[in-house]
């Protein structure tokens, strides 16, 4: 095997190669496919696309990555798209490929002296194992299986619990006669994702916090990636003219990757985010999904659906060069200098 790299480009063989692969590789994930990460590359400064062939000129992994430069020059990289807080995250990959790809990488990492550190973030306890690392503890992401349909998911749950959130359904989709809409085109698909934005920024305030999506680079990326993917899915949910709650995700190798969900805290007594989570569920087992991933983050709401989760890694390959001793030692004297601080703030 032997290792190319490509900068600030993504040549469009391996964007449709990672399309293909992302679906086959051990944890299937969206964020590991073409379409995700040629939007992400647009809102970066500098990438680096880490490619290895085979011998036979045959694409076998793809390790997509941003890149920076720490405080003495070294080069530092990140997976491609990990600030936007997608997962599971992994080098792209056949199963059966992934060690001896993972292998060629890390020498390649090791022998170039301009680089210093490497992470793969929201990354799965299998791919440390390949990259023979161990990883850092950083989330939780739940699940539900959905191999048993719809109706397997609602007898998994206590009678009780089962009644009361059906009675919620019927109370918005009948009594007050609700409808969900499966945008289908981008254009309508777009047009919903500016409401999604309206309702989380109306939640946050009634909250009284920031919104995590604010970010332009954030809305700008997701935009361009529902313009491009036909795997981008939004559901809305209306009530006499009015949208009151979306769900934002991506329907990928037969599965649903749960992005976001957001509405209208006027409507909170009618757990509209609730019932339309009910409709997409009941609607990606009906279209052959295997599983729901509601991706990281063990919120209340989601235990409500699964107690299935995934522990979530950093892996990291760090060199021990001189840049990276003394970057160390430069963060060890500020952390004992903030211990004084503190120490003599305290009337010591």
């Amino acid at each position: 095997m032997n290792v190319q790299i490509f900068r600030n480009n993504i040549p469009w063989d391996i964007v449709c190669w990672c399309n293909d692969t992302a679906a086959t590789m051990p944890t299937p994930s969206f964020f590991c496919c073409g379409d995700w990460l040629k939007s992400a590359m647009q809102f970066e400064d500098e990438t680096s696309i880490i490619t290895v062939f085979s011998n036979q000129k045959e694409i076998v992994a793809v390790l997509p990555l941003s890149m920076t430069r720490n405080l003495l020059g070294g080069t530092v990289a990140h997976f491609l798209g990990s600030r936007f807080n997608p997962d599971p995250l992994g080098l792209i990959c056949a199963t059966e490929n992934i060690a001896e790809a993972a292998t060629c990488i890390r020498n390649y990492f090791e022998n170039d002296t301009d680089w210093d550190q490497l992470t793969i973030d929201w990354t799965t306890h299998k791919e440390c194992e390949y990259w023979d690392v161990e990883g850092e503890t950083q989330s939780i992401a739940p699940y539900l299986t959905l191999e048993d349909g719809f109706e397997g998911v609602l007898h998994s749950f206590r009678k009780k619990k089962r009644y009361n959130l059906k009675a919620s359904v019927r109370k918005l989709m009948e009594d007050r006669s609700a409808k969900v809409v499966y945008c289908e085109t981008s254009e309508e698909k777009l047009a919903f994702f500016d409401e999604f934005f309206i309702l989380h920024e109306k939640r946050a305030q009634e909250r009284g916090i920031n919104s995590s999506l604010k970010r332009k680079a954030f809305r700008d990326h997701h935009k361009q990636v529902i313009k491009d993917s036909d795997y981008a899915r939004i559901y809305a949910l209306r009530l006499d003219g009015q949208t009151i709650s979306i769900v934002y995700g991506f329907l990928f190798a037969d599965r649903f990757y749960y992005y976001q969900v957001a509405h209208d805290p006027e409507f909170a007594n009618l757990s509209p985010g609730k019932v339309l989570l009910f409709k997409v569920i009941e609607n990606c087992s009906e279209l052959g999904c295997t599983e729901f991933n509601f991706l990281q983050g063990d919120e209340d709401y989601k235990r409500f659906w699964t107690q299935g989760k995934r522990q979530l890694y950093r892996l990291t390959l760090e060199k021990e060069n001189f840049r990276m001793q003394s970057l160390h030692w430069i963060s060890n004297m500020k952390h004992k200098i903030k211990l004084i601080r503190n120490w003599l703030h305290h009337g010591h």
